[in-house]
């Protein structure tokens, strides 16, 4: 399912997707999932299964990931060139390269060896839902935020549950490169005002 700009979800029913020639759901744009949303599964994916541009973001609905060959949900920034030659977030989308979960339920298996259960570029929110996230390759990783991670309740009850069951990525050429089978990666500030977090 590929869309060049936005893509918007809401009403019930079940959406079930395979990719079977790259992403299972790719947009440009940002993905909202509303409220109102029902059911959606992907269950193969010769890349990522989610690859979002601009931002994600998930007020209800129940999403359930697994088969793919990449990362599970993967949400890119979209970026300018400035006059300098410069590559810079392009400041005039809003939310560029973030990551919120206000509701819902999203169960992303990662079984891959070097992929992503969850990939955020900039920040991501979670202020409610359930996030069930399975790291079972080696080197993989449950969720890796590049910036800051935020979790709250704000919105709704919030419980987040990473299982890093991969083991050490050994790099055939390099043991400086090798990776670790982690739950939950942060690069920046990881802050936990409320809900529960187990990994």
């Amino acid at each position: 399912l590929y869309c060049k700009g936005h893509l918007e979800v809401s009403g019930g029913g079940a959406l079930t997707v395979s990719g079977n020639a790259k992403h299972g759901i790719a947009t440009k744009e940002y993905l909202e999932l509303k409220k109102s949303t029902g059911s959606i599964t992907i269950n193969k994916a010769v890349s990522d299964a989610m690859h979002i541009g601009q931002y994600f973001m998930m007020s209800g609905g129940t999403v359930t990931i697994s088969g793919q060959k990449g990362d599970g949900l993967q949400v890119e920034t979209l970026t300018v060139i400035t006059e300098n030659n410069d590559t810079i977030p392009n400041p005039d989308k809003e939310d560029n390269g973030q990551l919120f979960i206000r509701g819902g339920s999203i169960t992303i298996t990662a079984a891959e060896d070097l992929t992503r259960g969850i990939k955020a570029p900039l920040d991501m929110t979670v202020s409610g839902g359930t996030v069930r996230v399975e790291a079972r390759g080696d080197g993989s990783k449950g969720i890796s935020v590049t910036r800051n991670m935020l979790i709250n309740q704000d919105t709704n009850n919030t419980l987040i549950q990473v299982r890093a069951s991969g083991d050490v990525w050994e790099d055939p050429k390099e043991k400086e490169d090798d990776e670790y089978n982690v739950g939950i990666r942060c690069k920046g500030e990881f802050t936990a005002d409320a809900g529960t977090v187990q990994v």
